[in-house]
């Protein structure tokens, strides 16, 4: 499980890098999209200077070969001027050119970027719902986990009190056992030699037999509570 949250955080990481290199290409593509409006814009610009140009160079041309100018410097002055705004338009087309590109390579980066933030996204909620399910799963085991350790708790309290009741019947036994003998040692031993010698006689005509002797006090003892738990 522990494993699992760390791939999970992980695959967060890796989608809020994912987003953040989105939301920089986003961004890129924004300028770079601005930059390549502004030099269309003086793409043409350019093109229209040009084309003015060209119309003055040929209006100077006809002008020339008509002799309508006097003066050849100026000619060859927008000449120059004209020549050089075809190779500064050139450079701008070519800057362009490059926006272009680099504008495709953003977009396909872009492009890159959202596909595997999907991906990423997709990832983390397949993590996250396996980690809901272990969660589910590690609180029954704890459930389970903790009835087994209820009833082995009992069993185990339930084999102490069956093996105390068992001490205490053989303690409560040898205790009896104890005590008979101890009123039979108390019993006079002149007594005891006399009856051992005499020889019974048979019972008078309406004469009851004694009635026999009642046991000591120390033997009739009450029954211990635990022995009624049995």
């Amino acid at each position: 499980m522990e494993t699992l949250q760390y791939d999970h955080e992980e695959q967060r990481a890796l989608m809020v890098k994912a987003q953040q290199e989105r939301n920089d290409a986003l961004q890129r593509e924004e300028r770079l999209s601005t930059s390549n409006n502004d030099l269309r814009a003086k793409n043409t610009l350019l093109r229209d200077e040009v084309l003015d140009l060209k119309k003055q160079l040929e209006t100077a041309r006809i002008a020339l070969v008509n002799h309508t100018i006097p003066e050849r410097a100026e000619l060859e002055k927008s000449k120059a001027e004209v020549l050089a705004a075809v190779v500064e338009r050139d450079r701008e087309v070519n800057r362009a050119r490059m926006a272009e590109q680099q504008l495709g390579y953003v977009t396909s980066q872009y492009q890159t970027a959202s596909t595997e933030n999907t991906k990423l996204a997709s990832t983390n909620t397949q993590l996250e719902q396996r980690v809901a399910e272990l969660e589910v799963k590690a609180s029954g085991e704890q459930a389970r986990l903790k009835e087994l350790n209820s009833n082995a708790l009992n069993k185990k309290y339930s084999d102490m009190i069956k093996k105390l009741r068992h001490d205490l019947n053989e303690r409560e036994g040898t205790m009896q056992r104890m005590s008979e003998e101890l009123t039979r040692l108390r019993e006079p031993r002149g007594r005891v030699g006399t009856r051992a010698s005499s020889i019974p006689r048979s019972p008078r005509a309406g004469t009851r037999e004694p009635a026999s002797r009642q046991g000591s006090p120390s033997v009739q003892r009450p029954a211990h509570p635990l022995s009624k738990m049995n």
